[in-house]
């Protein structure tokens, strides 16, 4: 907590709570739950946001994730040690359980990903400059942090309130000179000016209507997957009136998920004609998630249908009729499942 003052946790907290409010009821049943315990964000709990329920669903704490493998894949990517100095986390923020440890540095369960990621883009990315960066749906901060150590810009994350906290906690650990504005910051709306005087932006859903910016580059990763229909269309609405004209889009999801409740399919996802594919692959590590990175254009092009027709005749990954009722009756179990979990581990009060 050495980088962060009393008075910025106390800020935080404030705006979660008049945030919280607007969104009760729809963050879910593991936000629903948890929200009703007391002293929830207490300074103590933020500092080991990693290793407890705080994280959940965030930190991928009980995943089976090889880092040492991943680690190795990344150095035989013929990347610097000094580019892995530079992005892996100096400080383990959030305690996470476990971490390995590289050359004095941290890597939780996500940190590789990110920076496997990162590598994915370095081709289409080294040679731009973004002035201002949306990351919707971007927990609690993890690939922000690595694109702000790279890139001069002003970042904007969308996301949930008590996701939000979460964020503005691990951000500001790492930088701690960035100045951060926040939703109830900009209840009389947002001016060029605020923008110019402040760094980081964290904000709540409804934020996107008043934001009149143009964006150099989008971002949603595994975030999407867990939306109904009527959410992904309302963020690519806003993106694509928001893109400037040659807008970067990384889109990181499964190609089938039934976390919202509805099917969610990533080749239904509503892009229109004035997206370019730049690259569209598997994930390295996560077989069942499909990366599309795009560039917006001037221009209608096929390349987005040509692209979701091969995401659609990926038959491994794209469920049948019996996989998707049991994808359904899974869903119900783990939800009844994780809410016995919690009550059983973290007791209200």
């Amino acid at each position: 907590m050495k980088n962060i003052g009393k008075n910025f946790i106390k800020k935080i907290n404030e705006n979660y709570i008049r945030d919280k409010e607007m969104y009760k009821g729809v963050q879910g049943f593991h936000w629903d739950y948890v929200n009703t315990r007391k002293n929830l964000f207490t300074n103590s709990r933020l500092n080991n946001f990693l290793k407890n329920d705080l994280g959940y669903g965030l930190s991928r704490s009980n995943a089976k994730i090889d880092k040492k493998k991943l680690l190795n894949f990344i150095l035989n990517s013929k990347i610097s040690k000094n580019f892995l100095k530079k992005n892996l986390p100096q400080k383990n923020i959030g305690n996470f359980k476990n971490p390995l440890i590289f050359n004095k540095k941290y890597c939780n369960n996500n940190d590789l990903f990110y920076i496997d990621w990162f590598l994915e883009l370095q081709k289409f990315i080294k040679k731009k400059t973004f002035k201002h960066i949306c990351e919707i749906g971007g927990g609690y901060g993890g690939l922000a942090r690595v694109l702000l150590n790279n890139f001069k810009c002003k970042y904007f994350l969308i996301d949930l309130p008590e996701t939000n906290i979460l964020s503005a906690f691990y951000l500001k650990n790492f930088f701690p000179k960035k100045k951060f504005i926040f939703s109830q910051d900009l209840e009389r709306g947002i001016t060029n000016e605020i923008i110019k005087k402040n760094d980081i932006f964290i904000l709540t859903p409804d934020k996107i209507d008043i934001l009149n910016i143009k964006f150099d580059f989008f971002i949603n990763a595994r975030s999407m997957m867990e939306m109904k229909k009527k959410d992904i269309l309302k963020y690519f609405n806003f993106m694509q009136r928001n893109a400037n004209s040659s807008c970067l889009f990384l889109n990181i999801n499964r190609y089938f998920s039934y976390h919202s409740g509805e099917q969610n399919y990533f080749y239904k996802y509503p892009y229109d004609k004035y997206w370019k594919v730049l690259k569209s692959k598997q994930t390295n590590f996560e077989k069942h998630i499909h990366l599309v990175l795009s560039k917006r254009t001037n221009i209608k092009n096929s390349s987005i249908e040509k692209m979701k027709s091969i995401v659609m005749k990926n038959k491994k990954y794209n469920p049948t009729t019996l996989q998707k009722l049991i994808s359904i009756r899974r869903n119900y179990v783990n939800k009844k499942f994780i809410i016995n979990f919690f009550k059983e581990r973290w007791p209200r009060g």
